[in-house]
């Protein structure tokens, strides 16, 4: 029996040392965690090197739609919008009823929502390019994007 109390000291002796309450930060909440984890949109490509059709121009929007929240229902501001699939899109998918502008900003319309849910899902490869370019700013074959001249910050 004294060996027991003996291993169940040893074992008390290499724990982890009691927060004082020095230094110690409140827990994260859980979509607070995952709002910082996400990653956000930094950069836009160049209006020459942004796509124009086919399976490039759908995984551009869908990375667009993913990583600016509008896909989970947030608003993002038009300019910024701008910056990263153009102003022509904007109008385009405004005046077919996809997109609605709000005071916070561009939104998804539940026809928009649907407009993109038939296109199915993106080209991984390509989404995963457009998603690259568009939070870290390196070029990427993929994307068209072969200079960082062809990417610009959004401001």
């Amino acid at each position: 029996m004294a060996k027991q109390i003996q291993i169940a000291k040893t074992e008390t002796k290499t724990r982890a040392p009691r927060a004082t309450g020095k230094g110690k930060q409140a827990p994260q909440k859980p979509q607070q965690a995952a709002q910082e984890a996400a990653p956000s949109i930094k950069y836009a490509i160049a209006d020459y090197a942004r796509p124009k059709a086919g399976a490039a121009l759908f995984a551009h929007t869908a990375a667009f739609l993913a990583l600016s929240g509008i896909n989970a229902g947030q608003a993002y501001p038009k300019s910024k919008a701008a910056q990263v699939i153009g102003q022509t899109a904007i109008k385009y998918h405004s005046a077919n009823g996809n997109f609605e502008q709000t005071a916070e900003g561009l939104k998804l319309t539940e026809k928009g929502r649907a407009f993109f849910a038939a296109r199915g899902e993106a080209d991984k490869e390509l989404f995963a390019a457009f998603t690259e370019v568009l939070t870290t700013g390196k070029p990427n074959d993929k994307a068209n994007v072969k200079a960082e001249a062809a990417r610009t910050e959004v401001k």
